[in-house]
Formats: C-alpha cells, sequence, structure tokens
C-alpha cells in the first residue's frame, strides 16, 4: 500500500500536463465529419477534454505540493503554485482578463436570453461555458509553462502550421477559392499562421541565440535542438506570410502591414537606453543607432511601395497576385464594406441606453445574446447589401460592447492597454530577470545550450498584438483562434518583470522580501483547484460529452433513413444546447420533403412540436417561429388550409422580434396570399417598402401579389414594381423566387390584350432577367410594334 502511495507520489505529473497543453497546438487541425459544424466541433471537444484532463491532474499536483509542506520536504515544488499565484496576480494583463471574465458571468446572468449566453451554439461553440474553459487553459499555461515549455509548444506550432499550409496547398491545386485547410474558413486561417509567424519569430530568435551561446560539446546535439529549428522557423515565417496571401483575407493583410509600419515606428521612436536586442548589440550604441537608420529606411520604402500600389491598385497585375486582389478592389461601396458599417451603427444603437436602459449600457446583452440585438435594431439598409442573419457584428469590439457592455469594453480594451504600456514604460521586459534571483548570473539551459539572461522578445509580441488586435476591428474570434490568443497573452505575462520564477526556494519579490507560502495557503489553493477540476469535469460530462453524443447518435440516425426511430423521443432528451441545431434540421429536412403523406404528416407535426419547444424556451430568435411557420405553410399547401392561420401566427411572432427585417415581411405576405388576404400583403409591402425603397425584394414581392390578386388594373402597377426591382439589381428575394415566371405571366397578359407598350416593358424586362430569350423577346417587341399581334406561343417560351 504505502509503495503504491510512493509511486502515485513521485509520478511526474508535472510533465504529463505539460503535454497535453503542447497537444492544444494542433488544435486547428481536428476535424469531426461525424458532428454538424465538423471545423468546429471537434476543436470545441478536444479544447475542452484536455482542460479538464490538465484541471483535474493540476489539483493533484498542488496537493501533492501541501503534502510536501506538511512533511516538511526539501522538495523543488514546494511552495510553487502560490508563488506563482502570487505573482500571476500581481500582473496588470492578468488583472484585465480576470475582470473580463468577471463581468463576463455578470453579462450572463442578466443576458436577454441566459440559457445560450451561458452554453452558447452548436455553430460558434463558444458562449461562458467554453470561455471557461478557455480561461483554465490560459491560467495553467502561466502556471505550469517554463521557457523550454514555452519554446516547445512554438516548435509544435510551427509543425501545425506546416501542415495547414500543405493542405492548404492541396485545395488550391484542386481549384478551392481561398482554401481554408482544416480550420472551415479562410479568416481562421489566417489568423493561425498569423500566430504561426510570432511563433517562427521567437523559435528563430531564440535558437540564435543558443547557437552563439552553445559549447564545443552540445553542437552536435540533433536535430531537435540544432540547426534544424533554426531553418525550420526561418522558413515557417514566408511561408506562413504566403499561406495568409493564398486565404486573401484583407483584415489579416491590412493588421499584418499596420503591425509592420508599428514594429518600425518602435525602434525608431524607442527609449535610447532600451535596446531591442543585447545580444545582438552587446550594448554598443552604434549598433542599436544603425538599427534605428534601417527602421527608418524601411518604413519609407513601405510607404511608397503602399503610395504605389494604391495609386496603381487598378492595374491587371495586381489582379494576379492572391491577396492583393481583393484589397485592391476594395471601396467604401463594397457590400462587405457597407455591411460592417451599417452593422457597426446598429451595434451602437444596441447599447444606447436611452433605447435600452443603462443596464445593457454597463453589462450589455449578454454572450451570444448579439443577434437579439440585431434583430432588434436591424437596419433596413443592410438587406440591399447582405441577406444572410448575423449573429455577430464582424468588429470584435462591437461584439463586446453589445454582449458586455461598457465596462466589458473597458476591461477588454484594458488587456491590450496593458500590453501597450507594458511595451512602452518598459513594465514588460522580456528578459529573465537574473539580478532579482539569489544565485545572480545564473542562465537558462536547455539540452546543454546555454541562454544568457537578457532574451527579448519585443518586436514579436508588439507585431502580433497589433496584426491580432487590427484584423479583428473586421472580424471576430472564433474557437480556432482562442488558443493562439490566450497563448500568446500567457506567454506576456510569463515574460514580463512580474514574471513567474523557475526556482520558488530562492526566488524573492520585485522589493528584495522573501517569499514564503504558509501551509494554509497552500490548502486554500489546493481546494480553489480541486473545485475547478470538479467544475471541468462535470462540465465535460453534463454539457460537452452529452450534449455532443446527441449529435452523433442524430448523425448516425440520418444515416439510417429511418423515420420510425426519429419519431423516437430518445433522440430529443434531455434538451441540451446542441438541440437547437438538431431540431432545427429536422424541421427543415422534413418540411422540404413533405409530400403530404399520413407518415410525413405525423413526422412533421412531431418536428414542429420539438420546435415550438425551443422557441418556448428561448424566446427571443424570429428564425425559429419562421421554421414553424414555413412547416405549417407545407401543412396547408398539402393538408389542410387551416394551418395557414397557425403560420401566420408565427410569422407575425417574428416580425414582433424584427420589425424592421425585410423577408420576414416576404413569409408573412406570402402566407396571406395563401389565405387570399391580398390586400393585406398588398399593405404588408407597402410598409416593407417604407422601410428603405432602395432594397428589390419588396418590390418584387408587391408585384407578385399585385399580380396574384387577378386585379387586372394592378398589372401595370405590378409590372412598374418589377421592373423596379430589377433595377435595383433583383437580389433579395429569397425563397427560391423566380421573378421571370412572373413577368412570363404579365408579358402574355399584356400581349394577350394588345397593349403595345407594356408588352415592350415587358419583353426588356424579362431579357434582363433571361439574356438567352433575347431572340424571342425580339419577335414579341417587333409584333407589338407593328400592332400585328400574331399568335405567339408562350408557353414554348
Amino acid at each position: 500500500m504505502e509503495e503504491n502511495a510512493n509511486i502515485w507520489y513521485y509520478f511526474p505529473m508535472k510533465k504529463v500536463l505539460i503535454w497535453l497543453l503542447y497537444a492544444l497546438a494542433f488544435t486547428p487541425l481536428i476535424v469531426t465529419k461525424s458532428l454538424f459544424f465538423p471545423f468546429i466541433s471537434g476543436k470545441s471537444i478536444f479544447i475542452r477534454l484536455v482542460v479538464t484532463l490538465v484541471a483535474v491532474g493540476f489539483a493533484w499536483l498542488v496537493f501533492k505540493e501541501r503534502g510536501s509542506e506538511d512533511r516538511g520536504s526539501a522538495s523543488a515544488d514546494r511552495g510553487q503554485t502560490s508563488i506563482r499565484m502570487r505573482k500571476l496576480l500581481k500582473n496588470k494583463v492578468f488583472w484585465f482578463v480576470g475582470a473580463f471574465m468577471v463581468l463576463m458571468i455578470i453579462s450572463t446572468l442578466f443576458a436577454v436570453n441566459p440559457y445560450r449566453a451561458f452554453f452558447g451554439d452548436t455553430e460558434r461553440a463558444e458562449g461562458l461555458v467554453t470561455m471557461l474553459f478557455l480561461f483554465g487553459f490560459f491560467v495553467f499555461a502561466s502556471l505550469l509553462f517554463e521557457r523550454k515549455n514555452w519554446l516547445m509548444f512554438f516548435k509544435l506550432t510551427l509543425i501545425s502550421g506546416a501542415v495547414l499550409f500543405i493542405h492548404e496547398l492541396v485545395q488550391l491545386s484542386q481549384k478551392i477559392p481561398r482554401p481554408a485547410s482544416f480550420t472551415g474558413n479562410p479568416i481562421y486561417l489566417a489568423v493561425v499562421f498569423l500566430f504561426v509567424i510570432f511563433a517562427g519569430w521567437v523559435v528563430l530568435q531564440t535558437e540564435v541565440r543558443l547557437s552563439q551561446n552553445q559549447g564545443p560539446a552540445s553542437r552536435d546535439r540533433g536535430w531537435a535542438f540544432g540547426k534544424f529549428w533554426k531553418m525550420f522557423s526561418a522558413v515557417m515565417v514566408p511561408v506562413s506570410l504566403l499561406g495568409i496571401f493564398i486565404t486573401e483575407t484583407r483584415g489579416v493583410i491590412v493588421g499584418i502591414a499596420v503591425a509592420i509600419m508599428a514594429t518600425l515606428i518602435y525602434i525608431i521612436v524607442r527609449n535610447p537606453n532600451q535596446r531591442i536586442d543585447s545580444n545582438a548589440s552587446n550594448g554598443n550604441p552604434s549598433a542599436d543607432a544603425t538599427s534605428r537608420k534601417l527602421a527608418v529606411v524601411a518604413l519609407g520604402v513601405l510607404v511608397v511601395l503602399g503610395g504605389i500600389f494604391y495609386t496603381t491598385r487598378d492595374a491587371e497585375l495586381w489582379n494576379r497576385i492572391p491577396g492583393f486582389d481583393r484589397i485592391s478592389e476594395f471601396t467604401f461601396q463594397n457590400n462587405t464594406v457597407q455591411t460592417r458599417l451599417i452593422s457597426l451603427g446598429v451595434s451602437l444603437r444596441g447599447i444606447n441606453p436611452a433605447d435600452n436602459g443603462i443596464g445593457r449600457f454597463l453589462v450589455g446583452w449578454g454572450p451570444e445574446n448579439f443577434n437579439i440585438a440585431y434583430n432588434t435594431y436591424y437596419n433596413p439598409e443592410f438587406y440591399r447589401y447582405e441577406q444572410a442573419w448575423f449573429d455577430r457584428a464582424h468588429n470584435k469590439l462591437m461584439d463586446v460592447l453589445v454582449m458586455h457592455g461598457v465596462l466589458g469594453f473597458v476591461a477588454y480594451m484594458g488587456i491590450w492597454v496593458a500590453l501597450w504600456w507594458g511595451l512602452k514604460g518598459r513594465k514588460i521586459q522580456f528578459e529573465d530577470r537574473a539580478h532579482e534571483v539569489q544565485d545572480q548570473g545564473s542562465t537558462f539551459r536547455d539540452q546543454g545550450r546555454t541562454l544568457e539572461p537578457h532574451t527579448r522578445f519585443v518586436l514579436p509580441v508588439l507585431f502580433f498584438s497589433v496584426a491580432y488586435f487590427v484584423q479583428n476591428l473586421f472580424v471576430f474570434d472564433a474557437i480556432t483562434t482562442y488558443i493562439p490568443f490566450f497563448m500568446f497573452l500567457a506567454f506576456v505575462i510569463y515574460n514580463s518583470n512580474l514574471r513567474i520564477y523557475s526556482n520558488a526556494s530562492n526566488a524573492n519579490d520585485a522589493k528584495g522580501e522573501k517569499l514564503t507560502t504558509h501551509n494554509s495557503q497552500l490548502t486554500t489553493h489546493a481546494w480553489i483547484f480541486a473545485a475547478a477540476a470538479l467544475f471541468y469535469a462535470l462540465a465535460f460530462i453534463a454539457w460537452t460529452w452529452v450534449p455532443y453524443g446527441q449529435i452523433h447518435s442524430y448523425m448516425q440516425l440520418l444515416k439510417s433513413r429511418s423515420t420510425e426511430k426519429q419519431l423516437s423521443e430518445g433522440y430529443f432528451k434531455p434538451y441540451t444546447f446542441t438541440q437547437e441545431i438538431i431540431r432545427k434540421n429536422v424541421i427543415e429536412s422534413v418540411t422540404q420533403q413533405y409530400s403530404g403523406t399520413n407518415g410525413e404528416t405525423n413526422l412533421l407535426l412531431f418536428s414542429v412540436d420539438l420546435m415550438r419547444d425551443v422557441a418556448d424556451r428561448e424566446l427571443y430568435n424570429p428564425r425559429y417561429y419562421i421554421l414553424i411557420g414555413e412547416a405549417y405553410d407545407a401543412l396547408g399547401r398539402k393538408k389542410d388550409p387551416a394551418y395557414y392561420t397557425q403560420a401566420e401566427e408565427m410569422y407575425r411572432k417574428a416580425l414582433s422580434l424584427s420589425p424592421t427585417r425585410q423577408n420576414v415581411y416576404y413569409l408573412l405576405g406570402f402566407n396571406l396570399s395563401l389565405q387570399n388576404r391580398y390586400d393585406e400583403a398588398i399593405r404588408l409591402l407597402e410598409k416593407a417598402i417604407a422601410l428603405d425603397s432602395r432594397v428589390a425584394g419588396p418590390h418584387f414581392y408587391l408585384g407578385l401579389f399585385l399580380t396574384s390578386a387577378g386585379d387586372l388594373e394592378q398589372y401595370e402597377r405590378a409590372l412598374d414594381e418589377f421592373i423596379i426591382s430589377e433595377d435595383l439589381g433583383g437580389e433579395g428575394y429569397g425563397g427560391g423566387i423566380n421573378p421571370a415566371q412572373a413577368l412570363y405571366f404579365l408579358l402574355e397578359h399584356f400581349y394577350t390584350q394588345k397593349d403595345a407598350t407594356n408588352s415592350i416593358r415587358a419583353a426588356d424586362a424579362f431579357e434582363k432577367i433571361v439574356p438567352e430569350m433575347k431572340s424571342n423577346m425580339d419577335v414579341v417587341r417587333e409584333e407589338a410594334r407593328d400592332r400585328t399581334w400574331r399568335k405567339i406561343d408562350f408557353k414554348k417560351i
């Protein structure tokens, strides 16, 4: 028994935990095709699993440390956790990260939809639960990693980046536009490559210094510690840059350009007494002066090249270069730019205290509740450029402001300000503070190689932080990019002037006072981490394994194609955060395939009940009611028109939740037309036009309902609306409606009525939609002009 206890006591738990954290470097490579959102779900499960295992192991490690204290052990591990925690809690970057997490919890408690705020959804795999897992990863990395561990993690990141790049090239060879490799989105891939550049820079800088300081006995230590990593990191930096340009992600490219300029400016204006690379310059002022001169020249060249690109951006040359082609097309009238600007206005209105009260202003709508604010204050102009439903502002700052309020926004910005202020004020030195350790002059040794104390990473930190921050002004964080973000912050904290000492027994604090650890403090920390381990274990089982297991079972059900099994309620209990996507998939697929048989009717009604349960639990999503309304419309067409009234009720609920979104008007209007209530449908679409007359869809649907009403006197007005719709671009119809069919009906009507003017107008409009019918329309126009009115078989047209 005692022997077994000794085995566990000497078990190398810390090494195991560190290797588990290493595994997260390969998160971008994980894809699970057996689940919905294969590029998101697998990564989320993997992160939660690793953090759970690390949490349990770390709690065991702290209790072991406490046991060492009880026995009076002189182990090097004695007091490590308390000292590291004390140092961590003194760091300003950590303060703001912790404050942001606390405010996120508060935002969740006061969220409009607290369920989604807490659990998130399957598509994004975020919410408070995921952020708590990521925060745990951030804390454990900060407490466990030493310099050699950081170096290893960055090396593994380089390997992961190489795999991503190779797969990106494979996709490029397959003519896939903007390849995304294993991330599922070219934007996320570009952000990962940005982190690979940072990792490569750190590894290269470290390996160069190690090679300068290693002795003869360590020069032939093999590929893992020699020239390989130096060469590999040097190659991966430009390779990752190439990978970014292949993704054609403008936000990241702009971020890199701004980061390069910021880095050069930093070199130029930095404190003359603050050396950037002590090993390179050896304190030589002339070397620093040379660095400044080179930075000035590089900045000048960058400005000139930028000016040349701007003045020649319309040249064909730029269209042939990946990345530059999309940047050269940039204008403020671009659809993507317009949607971002409009979304900015919607976001600001969402936290306006005059409209929403001081509570929303301070703590926001809650995590994963941006869509509620977006739907409530939807700008009708948005539909001119984009018909998709947004659940993010596509601007990280606006996401934080809307979901977490002004307090959360201040905390988030505080993270960046603390980081950058540390660079400016020398709060972050990025060096081994050897003069603060009792055994002064100590050096870091890695596999026989010696690293001198002053090893700085100011420039790569500045570069990555600026590039990441700028690119996030055009997009938002995702599960794929959170690991690089939190790992970067943990690395910054480790390398700050309040860094965690590697030798607790010999460490003094910044004031020179001896750091001591008491048994009571160790006990407190032990129970805190035990509680955290219990939380993560329960969260993984109940809020990860069970929900994603439901998706896996449902996906297997889809493969079996068994209707009887699909009717079983066992697939839909208990209610978890993944039930939303499962039930949405059920009702969408059944509605699309519904033909009116009794078996299909029972299945569709069952799917309606499932979706109504979701809507009853989460009252603020208009898309739930739209799905139910479309199902009732299908039942009305194939089974019983009485279902139309139930569909109308659902559409009106959706309209109440998003009163300015045009496609909800279309759906309700179409439902009213199915009930032969054309006058109401027409008035409804007139309201939709009043929201923004520059949107094509309302004009088209008004023309459709005017035509369907059968009032011959309104046909000319209907044609006017169709023509206006096409002149506006003919976008945004929705529902798979073909405008050519409606115009065909009017064309036949006006020709039959021998209305020459409107026959020609209808023929012109029809040709605009279906250019290949030009010859047929020429015949119609010729007959109308000549007033011959020769009989035409429009069915053949």
